[in-house]
């Protein structure tokens, strides 16, 4: 019930901040769907979050990158994974939909959907999980097979840690690009983010 809560203020705040965009999303969502075939999700909660998620992408990357993943510096990567990314039709084959759960093919069910919606409401409440430092550790979460990087990404576990955790909170993460995204997302949101250098990683301060 509490991750429900956290998701559903989630949800209400960046309606706020980008209903203005949500026809501009759909229209190119639609017009994809029409020249490729595909089925766009029709539950309204998740196809307005996630139209909302990649509306909060370009803000804030100035890109829009998959809803369930953040940026990696890697160019030929990141263009990969903008939506619709390229692992399109090999998510589709492994999981019924996109990873996201925006896309599927047009042989979907209704069925198809619940369970891709399914899978993806409890890979967004896992846990936070800890080292012995007290520090939100990215290395406890599993890598998606078909991408190679975390999922939740360190950039989802961020906004979660930030809505259920006092401040400052501290994460591990691997990777300077996963630094740069948290220093990014914490500098438009009003936030303060240090990083501290690591022998195998960085311990990112917010604050």
């Amino acid at each position: 019930m509490h991750s429900m809560l956290i998701m559903m203020r989630s949800f209400l705040k960046s309606l706020r901040k980008y209903h203005h965009t949500l026809k501009r999303q759909d229209d190119w969502i639609k017009k994809f769907v029409h020249e490729k075939h595909y089925l766009v999700n029709s539950n309204l909660m998740f196809n307005t979050n996630l139209k909302l998620w990649l509306s909060e992408a370009e803000d804030t990357f100035g890109k829009r990158i998959c809803p369930c993943f953040s940026p990696t510096g890697d160019k030929q990567k990141d263009r990969a994974m903008l939506c619709p990314c390229k692992y399109l039709d090999e998510d589709i084959k492994s999981k019924g939909t996109c990873h996201c759960t925006l896309f599927a093919s047009n042989e979907a069910t209704k069925s198809t959907f619940k369970a891709a919606m399914t899978r993806l409401m409890k890979e967004y409440q896992t846990p936070l999980y800890y080292n012995d430092d007290g520090e939100i550790d990215i290395r406890r979460y599993p890598i998606d097979s078909i991408r190679k990087l975390r999922v939740p990404d360190a950039y989802h576990i961020l906004k979660r840690a930030v809505i259920m955790t006092d401040l400052p909170l501290r994460m591990f993460v691997e990777f300077p690009f996963e630094v740069e995204a948290l220093q990014i997302w914490t500098e438009k949101n009003g936030y303060k983010a240090d990083s501290e250098p690591r022998a195998n990683g960085y311990v990112v301060t917010v604050n």
